[in-house]
């Protein structure tokens, strides 16, 4: 980044420059190492689905090396989140996922158009656009939900353990991921959507309840996420859908 205009910036934009840079000379170094076989390589800038700025200012450094084509795919993780969606309509179910659902759609875009319309700005559309101007893959490294207790780190907006199990165990949980991977479907710019996580335990007592299935042994009939994933592959275009990784 010698030289680079915007290098001697202070604070985050600094080091968003930065970590572009050092993107890129990893990125070299593995083409270097691989040889005639880098075409094995996919490379991936990781970024934020919920702030588009710092991507945008990343961009603006790889191409002012010239070296975007180093880089495949932009991968971000666009949860399903804030905590305050739960707290604030708490205890009314019906009222948190009608909440939800709005969410799904504000993140996601919930039209049935097959691309999104150009004066959209919800963080999808944004790199959806950015995908498409680079001629790049989007990808996700997590996803899903994420509703957290407070004693994570403190952001967990006031949600309870027991606000947070009752919601990931309420059956509606099922129409949430199945509303979830359409609207991700819908934008047609990924090949691989990663769920996080597989497995892990859902009760008052946890902070978070992240898991598709509560234990590898749970009922699918008790499992809502997972059937709601699992459902939405079975209807799905096999040319179309995305691959998915829990």
């Amino acid at each position: 980044l010698a030289g680079y205009p915007g290098d001697g910036e202070e604070g985050s934009v600094w080091a968003q420059h930065k970590y572009a840079a050092r993107s890129a000379q990893v990125l070299q170094l593995f083409d270097e190492a691989f040889g005639e076989d880098q075409n094995r390589l996919i490379g991936v800038l990781g970024c934020q689905s919920g702030y588009f700025g710092p991507t945008e200012n990343m961009v603006d450094a790889i191409n002012w090396m010239g070296h975007m084509d180093l880089f495949d795919a932009f991968a971000i993780a666009p949860y399903i989140g804030d905590s305050h969606l739960i707290t604030e309509n708490w205890p009314d179910m019906d009222a948190i996922f009608d909440a939800i659902d709005e969410y799904i759609f504000n993140v996601m875009d919930g039209t049935e158009s097959t691309g999104p319309p150009d004066d959209k700005d919800d963080p999808i559309t944004l790199f959806y656009n950015l995908a498409e101007q680079y001629n790049k893959k989007v990808v996700t490294y997590e996803s899903g939900q994420h509703f957290v207790a407070t004693s994570i780190g403190g952001v967990g907006g006031g949600l309870t353990g027991e606000q947070l199990a009752a919601v990931n165990n309420d059956p509606r949980m099922y129409q949430v991921y199945a509303r979830y991977m359409e609207a991700w479907d819908r934008q047609s710019i990924t090949s691989t959507n990663v769920l996080y996580t597989s497995t892990s335990a859902c009760h008052a007592e946890m902070e978070s309840c992240f898991g598709m299935v509560t234990s590898c042994s749970q009922p699918l009939e008790e499992a809502h996420k997972l059937r709601g994933v699992l459902d939405w592959a079975n209807s799905a275009n096999d040319q179309t859908a995305p691959e998915v990784i829990s």
